[in-house]
């Protein structure tokens, strides 16, 4: 592509030197040159009732104009956005700085270490320009088409200053600004490229499936017979790195909206200029105005004509006026269609969200711009050429744009993001080193759509728990790390995937908090998290692990030799190319030396955090509300994943005695709930650890359980806190505590969005002073040990289709042999389990408040065995209908694991007091003799 990039930008020079010397072109227009179909006819061209003279001409304008760029929207459609920029002349043109080393660098101020840095200048993150690029590249490409018609369209010198000029702007960018700064923010061609590409050209590659440090037209350099990246992160979601991605975080946009809507009004407002001014076709077609004569001339002649009639404005106000009106016409329409649009899928009850209507509007409105353009581009030329010719040109044009519309419209975020984190699931479960032949029955997994993948790791035999943590940890981060969701968002993003792993929200929140441990950018909402931040981490680490390979040869130790003067003069210079603040360097550093440092440090960081969650679970004990036994509840389940992945940096890290510390400080401070995740955890460290690690002793504990009680923050505060957490569950449950302290405050739901049923549930009850169904429905099922590991979401669906039902005394719960089409939960009284058999009834046991049954029968889907009646006057129970457990145990394996776990448990109980009573009826024999 490199040499293709030079050879065209050799050909633009060939051309631009035609447009002052070209002693050839003019003898393919002589009208005796019967040979060439570009000679001059007899045929009369008028311009506003007046003759145009005719005669031989420089060709340099027809051929740019008519031959030249009428070929760029079709290969735009079909080779795509990447294939385009990296042949692009202008965008070389803008490289020449860097490739020469005379890029800019500036001074900046790192407010973390209190020193001065010098960096890549690149576009300022809170500039207009950056803010409104697009609107300031469609401006630029307006003036720049309605300055064909007034300036050079015609008049050679006219162009090769324009030509110049473009090529010192792009050249002066190149060299104030670092990066593709002039192709993402003032490049006039991006705004064709957008629209004409979309989602993806017909032939674009899916960066977010084909993952590569060189994925599509990032920037590049040649290395050792190879090309390296080097992206330092210009801008945010380039389209050179993933052009869907681009696409789809700015599909919103109302600047995007208006570009592509009023892009149909300046191709409409070109092409139809010269029929207004001139009063004919003529004038355009045969492409007289290629060579007219003396245009600039003829700035102050009339503007329009129409009908015989000139209209007195000049043309150097007329055009202006005729694009800016057609522009803002065609704005409007588009609007109007949207909306009507809109209108037509809600009173047919279409579910299509607005990003989705408004992807469809503007892939019809590219579609619309793209064959209006071809009505009326290269006609000039394509009219000389036989009727069997232009028919097959018409119908390519045609074929390409439905093509590509039809492919368009079939995209969507949703479906988007899906494929994207489906490749990163591939990639994680590839990194494990599975052996997929036999599962897959030959197929190779590179081959398996998102869909398979999610199938494959919900169902791949020998998956670990803790691998599927992993997987789920790899995704979560390239997810934040790529701006493809914030971490406030990837709660609900990632649901999806977390359910097919079977991880509980609870999972999710450890891990994002971990994460946040290990690098706390990621959990700022405020520095803007993207595909290219993570390129450029990603090509500063490996240029680093190159360094480190020069060290090792030499006998010396990866960290040792960093903090050599020999690598500090090394990296120094490539720190800053690719613009990696010092923490940064310190993150990147310490993960390639493997500094115990750096592993101590964020295991300590989760064991304070953990800490922090036992304080708060002990504060909210304080209070008798339902709301604050599950809000305890969330946060023990909370806990359990931070200890998971404590245990993950511990596994890192080699000092014994660090290791043994955290974990007897860890056994100190959780409760016994929380504490089962250690016995989970504790195979990621050395089996010589074990038996000291399980102690109950608080010898080199670095803390004990006086400091979570003395740690105590009142309730209030923990609430407040609590009413911002990411999980919206947890955040309603904060909230509704709070309005039972302060009720008539209804500001306080404020701050939730998209609430689900529940909460919606909890806020209309609250409101009007009641108590929920709901919220008693959980509050009962926590305490029973079948659901105690269920997050609060899980636990919400089944309180949405459970009732509490009351019995008196005689009444049969469920009958021995019926359907088992519900389970059941005692929440007060007593019953009594009973068969018929030939000897009379026959009692099996008893219950009280907390027993659970039917739920065996609603597991398997057998018959009921046993009889259930009232024993106490009244008793009250749960009823949880089988369907409510089915859809549960088929999308949440998080669930299905802990409800079968503990009915196994059960099982395992009633067979072992089933031995034992058998044991004791049998007679006594005595020893052989």
């Amino acid at each position: 592509m490199r040499r293709v990039r030079w050879g065209l930008l050799a050909a633009w020079g060939v051309l631009m030197v035609s447009l002052v010397w070209d002693p050839l072109t003019p003898a393919l227009t002589q009208p005796d040159n019967l040979a060439s179909p570009f000679r001059l006819s007899h045929s009369i061209v008028t311009v506003q009732g007046v003759e145009l003279s005719s005669e031989p001409y420089h060709m340099s304008n027809r051929i740019f104009w008519t031959m030249v760029l009428p070929f760029v929207p079709v290969v735009l459609m079909v080779f795509g956005h990447e294939f385009w920029r990296r042949i692009c002349p202008l965008s070389m043109v803008s490289q020449i700085p860097r490739m020469f080393g005379f890029e800019r660098r500036i001074k900046r101020l790192n407010r973390s270490s209190g020193r001065v840095e010098k960096v890549l200048a690149l576009m300022p993150t809170q500039s207009w320009m950056r803010e409104h690029a697009l609107l300031f590249q469609f401006t630029f490409l307006a003036l720049g088409v309605m300055c064909r018609l007034l300036f050079y369209n015609s008049n050679r010198t006219a162009l090769l200053l324009a030509f110049l000029f473009l090529i010192t702007f792009a050249f002066l960018v190149g060299l104030f600004y670092g990066g593709k700064t002039w192709c993402n923010y003032f490049c006039p061609t991006a705004v064709i490229q957008g629209i004409y590409t979309g989602p993806g050209g017909l032939l674009d590659s899916k960066a977010h499936i084909q993952k590569s440090p060189l994925a599509q037209s990032v920037c590049r350099t040649p290395r050792e017979g190879t090309d390296q990246s080097i992206c330092v992160g210009c801008t945010s979601n380039c389209p050179d790195v993933d052009l869907e991605n681009s696409y789809w975080k700015s599909v919103d946009s109302d600047q995007k909206r208006f570009v592509y809507y009023g892009f149909f009004g300046l191709v409409f407002a070109f092409y139809t200029y010269y029929f207004a001014y001139s009063g004919g076709w003529s004038y355009y077609m045969t492409g007289a105005w290629t060579h007219e004569n003396n245009q600039l001339g003829k700035l102050l002649n009339p503007g329009f004509y129409f009908d015989g009639y000139a209209v007195p404005i000049p043309k150097l106000l007329a055009a202006p006026l005729y694009f800016v009106v057609s522009i803002a016409l065609s704005y409007l329409l588009f609007l109007a269609i949207e909306a009507a649009y809109a209108a037509i899928a809600e009173a047919r009850g279409l579910s299509i969200s607005k990003t989705r209507r408004r992807h469809h509007m503007l892939t019809i409105s590219a579609f619309l711009s793209f064959n209006l353009f071809y009505v009326f581009a290269g006609r000039p030329n394509i009219f000389l050429m036989p009727p069997w010719a232009i028919k097959l040109i018409d119908m390519t044009i045609v074929f390409v744009s439905v093509t590509w519309m039809i492919r368009s419209l079939a995209r969507d975020p949703d479906r988007y993001r899906r494929e994207n984190l489906g490749t990163t699931l591939r990639e994680q479960l590839v990194r494990m080193g599975f052996r997929f032949e036999d599962v897959l029955e030959g197929r190779k997994i590179e081959q398996l759509s998102a869909d398979e993948i999610y199938v494959l790791a919900r169902t791949l035999p020998n998956l670990t728990q803790t691998q599927k943590r992993e997987a789920y940890r790899s995704i979560v981060s390239d997810a934040i790390e790529t701006g493809q969701t914030r971490s406030a968002d990837s709660l609900k993003t990632l649901s999806e995937v977390r359910s097919h792993l079977g991880l509980t929200d609870a999972d999710h929140e450890a891990i994002v908090a971990a994460l946040g441990v290990a690098d706390p950018s990621i959990l700022n909402s405020d520095m803007a998290q993207s595909a290219e931040t993570k390129i450029r981490r990603d090509n500063y680490r490996q240029f680093l692990v190159d360094l480190i390979q020069r060290g090792l040869s030499a006998g010396i130790a990866p960290a040792q030799y960093l903090a050599s003067p020999a690598a500090i003069d090394a990296f120094q210079p490539v720190k800053a190319m690719f613009n990696i603040s010092d923490e940064e360097h310190l993150r990147i550093a310490a993960g390639l030396t493997e500094d115990d440092s750096h592993f101590i440090d964020n295991a300590r960081a989760i064991l304070a955090r953990i800490e922090r969650v036992e304080i708060d679970r002990f504060s909210l004990s304080a209070s008798e509300a339902a709301e604050s036994a599950l809000l305890r509840h969330a946060l023990m389940l909370k806990q359990k994943s931070l200890v998971r992945e404590l245990f993950l940096w511990l596994a890192s890290v080699r000092d014994d005695t660090v290791v043994l510390g955290i974990g007897r400080t860890l056994r100190a401070l959780i409760g016994r709930k929380a504490a089962q995740a250690i016995d989970e955890g504790i195979g990621l460290i050395p089996d010589h650890l074990h038996s000291a690690f399980l102690s109950r002793t608080t010898e080199t504990a670095g803390r004990t359980y006086f400091d979570v009680i003395g740690g105590v923050r009142p309730l209030e505060d923990v609430l407040r806190d609590l009413s911002h957490d990411p999980d919206p569950f947890i955040a309603g449950l904060a909230i509704s505590a709070l309005y039972g302290i302060h009720a008539g405050r209804p500001e306080l739901w404020e701050v939730l969005v998209n609430l689900p049923p529940l909460i919606v549930d909890l806020k209309h009850h609250a409101e009007r002073g009641t108590v929920s169904a709901r919220l008693q429905i959980i509050s009962e099922l926590v305490r029973v040990d079948v659901f105690s590991q269920l997050d609060l979401s899980a636990l919400a669906r089944i309180a949405d289709a459970a009732a509490i039902k009351t019995f008196r005394r005689g009444d049969l719960i469920c009958r021995h042999g019926d359907a088992p089409d519900d389970m059941f939960v005692l929440v007060d009284g007593e019953t009594v389990a009973f068969v018929n058999s030939a000897d009379g009834r026959l009692v099996l046991g008893g219950g009280k408040k907390g027993a659970v049954f039917g739920e065996l029968g609603v597991i398997t889907g057998r018959p009921r065995s046993a009889s259930i009646e009232v024993a106490s006057a009244e008793a009250i129970a749960i009823s949880i209908p089988r369907d409510v457990i089915d859809d549960l145990l088929q999308r949440d394996l998080g669930a299905t694991f802990g409800v079968l776990k503990v009915v196994s448990g059960y099982l395992q109980d009633t067979i072992a007091s089933a031995g034992r009573a058998v044991a004791r009826s049998m007679p006594a024999t005595a020893p052989a003799e």
